[in-house]
């Protein structure tokens, strides 16, 4: 319905249906669909129609001037939902095994916190394993492949397990 409401918006400023065909990128019939369809929703008549005139009727003028700020305000809020797309903000909560945590991703945090200061991070130190949906995790790393098919996985890079002893132990076994 806002579509149409926007359509609709534009007729009247417009002057026609074929100019807010023009301004819209739309056919002149799309138009006067969206408008009759408009009329159907509202149950009235908006405008008084003749091969050359297009006039406001009352309901029309009343409904043009109460629906001009919803129009307005979805705009904004539309404009501003896309921006919050464009910068990372929020709380992003982060899983880590604690030994990565402390080597790899603390020392990086600061610098990541200042390129994006509307972010804020809670760094999950632990070696257990979490589920993603009910504790309310953002990004987890793990080591190995998720038990969960449903979650995306990237490879961060390779793992070697190396086994290291005393010598002498070595040699006693």
């Amino acid at each position: 319905m806002l579509e149409q409401i926007k359509v609709f918006h534009q007729v009247v400023d417009s002057g026609s249906f074929s100019q807010a065909a023009q301004v819209l990128h739309m056919a002149p019939s799309s138009i006067a669909r969206n408008i009759d369809n408009l009329e159907a929703q509202l149950k009235t008549t908006l405008f008084k129609r003749s091969t050359r005139q297009l006039i406001l009727t009352e309901e029309g003028r009343y409904f043009y001037q109460q629906s001009g700020k919803l129009v307005e305000n979805a705009d904004i809020l539309l404009a501003e939902m896309r921006g919050t797309q464009d910068t990372p903000q929020g709380l992003l909560r982060i899983s880590v095994f604690e030994s990565f945590g402390n080597l790899c991703l603390a020392p990086i945090i600061p610098e990541f916190l200042q390129m994006y200061p509307d972010v804020q991070i809670d760094l999950d130190l632990d070696n257990k394993l979490v589920d993603l949906h009910s504790d309310n995790v953002d990004l987890a790393i793990r080591i190995g492949v998720p038990q969960d098919s449903g979650l995306k996985a990237r490879k961060l890079l390779e793992n070697r397990t190396v086994v290291n002893g005393i010598t002498c132990l070595c040699r006693a076994a």
